[in-house]
């Protein structure tokens, strides 16, 4: 995974349910980000660079509300595509988009590597001169990066507001209000009986979403699975439901300044989170309050949605305040205590060291410290273990430093991202959450990554998922059994099913439409090369020939 690299918040990875030794294969691509002082690392933006011979490099920039997860949320994507122009200056507007980029490496909570900072230096200076598409009815497009302590990108004055944000703070709505003569706000019904009757009352409609419109656990997201830590049944109250979109239009007599991106309506957004915003400005009637809430747009009486709805109102119901409920003060204290356990986690130096012993490997986790946390607050338990073996959790002292030895291990299963999970009760009160760590290791040996790939190899239906994923086609069971019984006529493998067109057919239709594939295969093939593990023969053979037709048929790639 050379060529994708994501930045995130520390410690908001989510904890996977199951152990894999594939995660040691994303740990390059992981770039942590230490969190801003009382604010988070909260940006969804995505670039993608697309070359091709004798062509222009083309570019993808992506503005989101919508988080790298499986969350089951309505949200907002905006797409830019444009092609790399020669100018030698850069285009005016896009001057803050590239010093976003260049910032990068600055966030991060360890040095990024010399050959990523470089890639990065080129897409910031390349990606200010690549001449935007704009979307129909956009007239400008302007980027605004928000790094803690920043100014408000919106304009001073504006008619009419509409603003969409599952999470508020009254002094955040009260700023935002306070400058229209029409006002409308749409948010989670749960997160506006948080706000007192005078902030609700101040705008003119206010909106929640619809039961109906509810979305159902997304496609391709992970079935339910059993617990690492089995007697713990963990719901991790930042998996999100509902609306997640956030959406600032505001309109200045005929025209309208649409912001897109990562912002919730709150005051840690606007001072200290880092985040980001698109403004993309035209027209009131294509892109403003009247656009996204026309007069003419029906809910169902009952809150639910008729058949399928071609505008965003349709999704909405009005909100009607009813009476104020009382907070759940040992919820909150709780919630609040989870927090402060995770941030005295990132604030520890955590130490990981892989040593080899004539039984295997081991990892040794260890701290100079015990876990700084707040007493008198519950029962507090810490569980901690590598995320690439199951059974092998911990539990963490909160009275001494930390001293834990994982293994014996397989060289496949060395890893750096650990998972910890919480839980603190109080009572009949119980509040845990599970998250995972990219943290410092040494002695990790140079060829773990081609022992993951061995390892791959021993597992027919694991390397048959890979050559799938590499090779682009829609699923495993695209490989019949005309692929599979190569294991079991060389080392006694169990075959698994397959409905599909045979492997040859797959691997000669790849040839042909996406011949890039194959030389990813081929790459792959020579990096596991090795005395210790091969193909068996006759798939080697069948893969050699296809190889060889390539090289024939592609003799520059």
């Amino acid at each position: 995974m050379d060529r994708i690299y994501v930045f995130c918040e520390q410690g908001r990875i989510k904890g996977p349910q199951s152990a894999s030794d594939l995660y040691g294969y994303a740990e390059d691509s992981i770039i942590e980000v230490a969190p801003p002082t009382n604010g988070s690392f909260h940006p969804k933006v995505w670039v993608a660079k697309y070359t091709a011979p004798n062509q222009p490099a083309r570019y993808r920039f992506l503005c989101l509300s919508r988080n790298l997860t499986f969350d089951s949320s309505w949200d907002v994507i905006l797409n830019l595509n444009g092609e790399l122009t020669d100018r030698q200056y850069a285009f005016a507007d896009q001057h803050s988009l590239g010093e976003f980029w260049d910032q990068l490496p600055d966030f991060a909570a360890t040095t990024v590597p010399a050959a990523l900072e470089d890639t990065i230096d080129e897409i910031a200076h390349e990606i200010r001169r690549v001449r935007f598409e704009s979307p129909a009815d956009v007239e400008e497009v302007q980027f605004h990066p928000l790094i803690e302590g920043d100014t408000s990108p919106f304009p001073e004055s504006y008619s009419d507001i509409a603003v969409v944000s599952p999470f508020l703070s009254p002094s955040r709505l009260e700023k935002l209000e306070q400058s229209s003569r029409d006002s409308i706000l749409v948010s989670r019904l749960n997160e506006l009986d948080t706000l007192d009757r005078s902030t609700i009352d101040a705008w003119s409609s206010v909106y929640g979403l619809a039961a109906g419109a509810i979305p159902e656990k997304a496609d391709g997201a992970p079935e339910d699975e059993p617990a690492l830590v089995e007697e713990w049944s963990v719901t991790d109250r930042t998996e999100l439901m509902g609306l997640h979109a956030k959406i600032f239009a505001l309109d200045q007599g005929w025209d309208t300044s649409l912001f897109i991106g990562s912002a919730n309506a709150t005051a840690a957004a606007f001072r200290h989170n880092i985040e980001f915003l698109t403004e993309l400005k035209g027209k009131k009637h294509d892109l403003g309050t009247p656009a996204l809430f026309p007069d003419d747009a029906i809910t169902d009486a009952d809150g639910s949605t008729s058949g399928t709805p071609d505008k965003f109102i349709e999704l909405l119901v009005e909100y009607d305040p009813e009476e104020e409920e009382e907070t759940d003060t040992d919820e909150t204290t709780l919630e609040h205590h989870l927090e402060h356990i995770r941030t005295a986690i990132l604030d520890m130096t955590i130490d990981v060291q892989a040593q080899h012993c004539d039984d295997g490997y081991y990892l040794s986790l260890t701290t100079p410290e015990p876990l700084d946390i707040e007493t008198g607050v519950g029962d507090v338990e810490v569980v901690c273990w590598p995320l690439s073996v199951q059974n092998t959790q911990k539990q963490i002292s909160v009275t001494e430093p930390v001293e834990m030895e994982f293994g014996p291990l397989a060289k496949h299963s060395l890893t750096q991202l650990f998972a910890f999970q919480l839980r603190v009760t109080d009572g009949d009160e119980t509040r845990q959450t599970r998250f995972a760590l990219k943290v410092p290791i040494t002695g990790l040996p140079e060829d773990r990554n081609q022992a993951i790939m061995q390892d791959i190899l021993s597992d027919p239906e694991r390397f048959l998922r890979l050559l799938s994923l590499l090779l682009d086609w829609d699923s495993p069971t695209d490989i019949t059994d005309t692929g599979e019984h190569f294991w079991n006529d060389d080392s006694n493998y169990t075959s698994t099913s397959g409905a599909g067109p045979p492997l040859l057919e797959l691997l000669v239709e790849t040839l042909e439409k996406n011949p890039s594939r194959i030389t990813q295969l081929e790459q792959l093939l020579r990096d596991l090369e090795t005395d210790e593990t091969s193909l068996p023969s006759e798939l080697n053979s069948l893969l050699e020939t296809v190889l060889a037709a390539h090289r024939r048929l592609q003799p520059d790639d």
